[in-house]
């Protein structure tokens, strides 16, 4: 099973924040944002996403569409302040949701 230290981090396009994106087999994206302009904590631009305690996230299936509502009951587009722990039983979802469709 993936867990998030398997996310890997880039500097986001807006250049003060953090974009990861995990993708599942059947081309469904998990993507994990953080820095000022998200509903992360702390709310600032830190040198490395491992300074975050809390971050944004969102689910799109393979055409780019947000599919977060499948996954998290009462969800929006996207969440905001999701911990670690937060995100790891959120790829276990995804990942047991996938392989049942398969």
């Amino acid at each position: 099973m993936s867990t998030f230290d398997d996310i890997t981090f880039k500097q986001h396009p807006l250049g003060s924040a953090w974009a990861g994106i995990m993708s599942f087999d059947d081309g469904t994206k998990l993507s994990v944002v953080c820095g000022p302009h998200f509903y992360c904590e702390p709310k600032l631009s830190l040198r490395s996403p491992n300074e975050y305690n809390l971050f944004e996230i969102a689910i799109l299936n393979t055409s780019g569409d947000f599919i977060t509502e499948k996954f998290v009951e009462g969800a929006d587009q996207v969440i905001g302040w999701q911990s670690r722990e937060d995100l790891n039983k959120l790829i276990i979802e995804i990942e047991t949701k996938i392989t049942d469709n398969i």
